[in-house]
């Protein structure tokens, strides 16, 4: 007898990428127990219908066990306005390094390294 996937969802394309992780998983020679796979389920529907599917596909592409809230891609800065920006923020530094140094002089030093690090 074939193997055959559990099907478990009745919107369509949802199936067919739980059908596909299942594959995925059993062809990196990983099968789910009756447990893992009833835990997935549950974490599939506990998601809106895109969520899930992203992550299924997420998951598939990287030969993951398990499944995961979609990573959220970073939009890209252009190069000339992340560099104005970082100029701005350092010059802002250099002037906040040279006053006593307060509470809110602190804070101040605190966001902009938190959004340097950002950049």
């Amino acid at each position: 007898m074939a193997w055959e996937p559990s099907v478990d969802f009745t919107d369509e394309e949802l199936q067919a990428e739980w059908a596909a992780f299942q594959e995925m998983r059993r062809q990196i020679h990983k099968p789910m127990s009756e447990i893992a796979r009833g835990r997935a389920v549950m974490k599939l529907s506990q998601w809106d219908r895109a969520t899930a599917i992203a992550s299924l596909r997420q998951s598939i592409d990287n030969d993951w066990q398990g499944l995961f809230e979609p990573r959220q891609r970073r939009q890209r800065v252009p190069y000339n306005v992340r560099e104005s920006r970082i100029t701005q923020l350092n010059k802002r530094k250099a002037q906040l390094l040279r006053m006593p140094r307060t509470a809110g002089v602190e804070r101040e030093l605190a966001s902009i390294e938190a959004q340097l690090h950002k950049l």
